[in-house]
């Protein structure tokens, strides 16, 4: 809580203390995640923004459901913020029944093991992805996973590190762009970025990367 306090009793006109409900932080429900309980296999509050404090690693059967309103997760970068998994055939993320809103995402790393990072199909095709400062550090068998009818994805400053594959894009899209981002060590018989099935772009596809 705060105010504005002065020693002088007048400045010539009424002085009045502004005493404020919250602090900022307060006001944008920002909450620090130390363990995965707060994170896992439950639903998540879309009007939060989720801080991740250290490495949370996730099991056989743990996910976190990006719900129906969307999820803002991040933390104070991906040398001391991360998400682990290593469960062939699952993923980190994934969407509810009915579908996923907005995901955004910065300062953190991601490590799907031999697994996948996305599993997730917008709700309605209104939505976005947004990642900035975030990497994604695999092994032999990872894969970025599958993103389904979001109607768009910004990447800026983004680390593909180790992988075995990319990132299937299916249903309807309007845009996708990743810019300033690195791609090293990625799989020989992997595909960067794959087309899924049924997938359809309205608008452009852009990538601005360095390959190593």
């Amino acid at each position: 809580r705060g105010a504005i306090k002065t020693n002088s009793t007048t400045f010539g006109a009424l002085v009045t203390a502004v005493y404020l409900d919250a602090t900022f932080k307060e006001k944008v429900k920002e909450v620090i995640i130390r363990n995965k309980i707060d994170l896992v296999n439950k639903v998540l509050d879309p009007t939060t923004k989720y801080i991740i404090d250290g490495n949370i690693t996730l099991l056989t059967g743990e996910y976190i459901e990006i719900p129906s309103g969307g999820l803002d997760i991040g933390g104070y970068g991906f040398d001391v913020s991360s998400i682990r998994k290593n469960v062939s055939g699952q993923s980190i993320f994934t969407s509810p029944v009915g579908g996923s809103g907005n995901f955004v995402s910065s300062n953190i790393a991601y490590y799907p093991g031999t697994g996948l990072v996305f599993n997730v199909t917008d709700s309605d095709g209104s939505h976005a992805i947004e990642l900035n400062d975030v990497n994604f550090q695999g092994v032999t068998g990872s894969s970025i996973g599958s993103l389904n009818g979001y109607r768009q994805f910004t990447g800026t400053t983004c680390g593909l590190y180790n992988l075995s594959d990319g990132l299937t894009l299916e249903g309807n899209w309007s845009g996708f762009k990743l810019t300033n981002s690195n791609i090293i060590g990625f799989g020989s018989t992997g595909t960067l970025f794959k087309k899924g099935t049924s997938l359809v772009f309205s608008n452009r596809f852009y990538v601005d990367l360095n390959l190593q």
